[in-house]
């Protein structure tokens, strides 16, 4: 009686396998604190992943717990070469996921380059005509204190784009 109740009266197949055992470790692209119980998450993404939704899912229940928070935006800043043609959100029933997909593509690197933001300095690299203006952005970005580990997320971005040669004299 009660479990065709909370079947809400569809029929029910066998009973499945519980276990839903996964060791993996999870590493997100950028997480910043916007308020005491919210999160930005950002993903950098190259290519029309389909389980992106899944995905983003998974990274905001496991940001959730990790950092007690009530509340994450996500955003996925798709730096692929072809069209973006990711969903930007999943509805499996009671659980539903919505991120803003941003085709970095779309920006100019010169107008992420007049952001006091040092981090949109490094994804203007990824932007509209980012890879010409790579002198201006790595002088910004050596003239900052912290430039050791803007300058590694620089050359990890290289490598999204096919430049990590330009790097090499850098290591």
């Amino acid at each position: 009686m009660l479990l065709k109740r909370i079947a809400r009266g569809r029929k029910l197949g066998p009973p499945l396998n519980v276990e839903l055992a996964l060791v993996e470790s999870r590493i997100a692209d950028l997480f910043f604190r916007t308020g005491k119980r919210r999160l930005l998450h950002i993903e950098i993404q190259t290519w029309n992943a389909q389980n992106m939704a899944v995905r983003s899912g998974v990274y905001a229940l496991l940001a959730a717990e990790k950092f007690d928070v009530d509340y994450v935006d996500q955003v996925v800043l798709y730096a692929g070469r072809g069209k973006m043609k990711m969903r930007d959100r999943l509805d499996i029933g009671a659980v539903k996921v919505r991120f803003r997909l941003i085709n970095v593509d779309e920006i100019s690197a010169a107008e992420l380059l007049r952001s006091e933001n040092p981090v949109d300095w490094v994804i203007a690299m990824l932007g509209r005509n980012g890879t010409k203006m790579l002198k201006t952005i790595l002088r910004r970005i050596l003239a900052l204190p912290m430039e050791r580990r803007l300058l590694a997320q620089l050359m990890a971005l290289s490598g999204l784009r096919g430049l990590s040669e330009w790097a090499g004299p850098l290591k």
